[in-house]
């Protein structure tokens, strides 16, 4: 099924799309909280926070990527291009609420949608030391490989 098509999944380094938002933070004016980002399982023996996010995002993609099916109707009509998942990580690590945002049809919303929705449990989100609900914008990249359209 891979030689039938080839799938990127594009992850920008910007902290608003991979790393996502803190949801309604409670704060009382200026701080100097910390805040850890969440993570996706895997990656647990990276000594270095940095590295280890990194690995988190590599091991994300991999599974995105290893569990995703191009639907037969957008390769049937050569669709590609970008859809947009939103979902929040919830404070047990939880993928929930889980939504299409942007969806260039042909069933790749519906299939990218389903894939968020069977990641395993992540690393929730923290801010000085208390768990924190947290927004993801996860963009996935359709394409077709070259003489695959139609067919």
């Amino acid at each position: 099924m891979k030689k039938i098509f080839i799938l990127f999944v594009f992850f920008a380094l910007y902290d608003t799309v991979i790393h996502g938002q803190v949801i309604e933070p409670d704060f009382d004016g200026p701080s100097k909280s910390q805040q850890v980002q969440p993570m996706f399982p895997g990656c647990e023996d990276v000594e270095d926070r940095r590295e280890r996010q990194k690995c988190a995002d590599e091991t994300m993609m991999r599974f995105v990527y290893g569990n995703i099916k191009y639907p037969a109707e957008a390769k049937k009509e050569g669709i590609e291009g970008m859809v947009v998942i939103k979902f929040y990580v919830e404070e047990d690590g939880s993928i929930q609420d889980a939504i299409i945002v942007r969806d260039i049809g042909g069933g790749c919303g519906e299939e990218a949608l389903r894939v968020v929705g069977s990641m395993p449990d992540w690393h929730p989100s923290h801010i000085d030391g208390d768990p924190v609900r947290v927004q993801f914008n996860l963009p996935v990249k359709f394409k077709l490989g070259k003489g695959k359209k139609n067919k």
